[in-house]
């Protein structure tokens, strides 16, 4: 075994099943080429073993080349990677030994021990062979060889002595070169496998680090509405509903829509309910007279109410330029300021209209009146879904985004 002691059983599995390190892709290149070759040597036999040629055709394109090309379409098959090792050793073998029988019918032609050299010079080093298996098929070469020659020749000869020098020559040249060709080989393979592990483990880091900062930065956003729950005894519950109408709206989008703003589904999906949260941050500049009034608020008090889209988008602006990177403060900035637009341009504080509107605003517009209105309020009764469903309904395209309120009236089970 080589440098065991750097491969565990598990790690031993995954080099052998390692298709960087099998490279079928060359595999079939090499059988394709040994095909060709092995067909052309047929020409040899016309003019050496003229007498043999019926029996060398057979042997080269009944059986090897065959072979070679079974081998081919095994290399499109899962079982492949169980079998390679075999099946190429085999490939070699046979190989060998269609070559072995022409050296044994005629031992003084060289022309064959050159194809003898391709088939031991691929057998160790081009089609992949651990060095296990390469010794067995090289050896086993020998060994049919000399049987096979003594039992035709019916005698030992110089001739043999002379093939048996090349096989066993060849096979000690090809045993050192395919086992330094291994040890290379399993050495970048534990290099692989260590860079591998070196980029899991910072990659788990770097998650780590995004996923305890994604908590800092929902923490600060919380932190910051409950300075608004302190203000208005309302926002608590409001909030926390809001949030989920504005994930149900936000995952039902189309999908060119999370392209547009560079983001993905649930990406922005969670980052709309956490920044929901902050669409009245605002209000912690309004008095507690206007906060909290038992009533409807007059013209007067209104407007006074209106500016918390302006206090809030001050407010969110400022830790934006410290935080720039944090997108639930990104969000919240755009829904806090534009979460009073309406879709025909009459909303306030900056009088956008239709998709000038941020799309997180435009969501939280919806999501924001639904469930002021199925909400009980100190000036008003809730009223029942389907009550608000027909007010919805009948601001599209006016108050509502006509694309969002389509989503919402699909979905509005889910907001029961």
């Amino acid at each position: 075994m080589l440098h065991r002691d750097s491969f565990d059983l598990e790690t031993e599995k995954l080099y052998k099943r390692d298709l960087t390190n099998l490279d079928i892709k060359q595999t079939r290149n090499i059988l394709l080429v040994f095909s060709f070759l092995y067909a052309l040597f047929s020409i040899s036999d016309y003019y050496l073993l003229k007498e043999y040629l019926t029996m060398l055709l057979i042997i080269r394109f009944c059986i090897v080349i065959p072979m070679f090309f079974i081998t081919i379409f095994l290399t499109y098959r899962k079982i492949f990677i169980e079998i390679n090792q075999r099946i190429m050793m085999f490939n070699f073998i046979l190989g060998g030994a269609g070559i072995t029988a022409m050296l044994i019918i005629k031992p003084d032609n060289f022309i064959y021990y050159g194809g003898m050299f391709m088939i031991y010079f691929s057998g160790y080093l081009l089609i992949n062979l651990d060095f296990a298996h390469a010794a067995i098929g090289g050896w086993v070469n020998f060994i049919l060889y000399f049987i096979g020659f003594i039992i035709y020749q019916g005698t030992v000869t110089k001739d043999l002595a002379y093939s048996s020098m090349f096989f066993i020559g060849a096979n000690i040249i090809g045993m050192v070169g395919s086992y330094n060709f291994e040890v290379i080989k399993r050495k970048n393979f534990i290099s692989s496998l260590k860079i591998n592990e070196y980029n899991l483990d910072l990659k788990n880091e770097i998650h780590k680090q995004t996923q305890d900062i994604a908590k800092i930065n929902i923490e600060i956003v919380f932190t910051l509405a409950k300075l608004v729950e302190t203000r208005d005894h309302n926002t608590g519950v409001h909030t926390e509903n809001v949030g989920k109408y504005c994930a149900i709206l936000a995952e039902n989008l189309d999908e060119k829509v999370y392209l547009e703003h560079n983001t993905t589904k649930g990406a922005y999906v969670e980052t709309i309910k956490v920044a929901s949260i902050l669409h009245d941050i605002g209000k912690v500049g309004i008095s507690d007279t206007i906060l909290n009034k038992n009533g409807k608020l007059d013209q007067s008090e209104f407007e006074l109410m209106k500016t918390h889209t302006l206090i809030g988008s001050d407010i969110l602006e400022k830790i934006h330029i410290n935080y720039p990177q944090n997108e639930f403060i990104n969000m919240g900035l755009n829904i806090a300021r534009s979460h009073h637009e309406r879709y025909d341009g009459t909303g306030y504080p900056d009088g956008l209209i239709g998709e000038a509107i941020p799309l997180s605003a435009r969501i939280m517009a919806l999501c924001d009146v639904y469930d002021a209105l199925t909400t009980q309020r100190p000036y008003k009764e809730a009223y029942s879904h389907s009550k608000a469903v027909e007010l919805i309904k009948a601001e599209k395209g006016s108050h509502f985004d006509p694309i969002l309120v389509d989503i919402f009236l699909d979905k509005q089970k889910r907001f029961i």
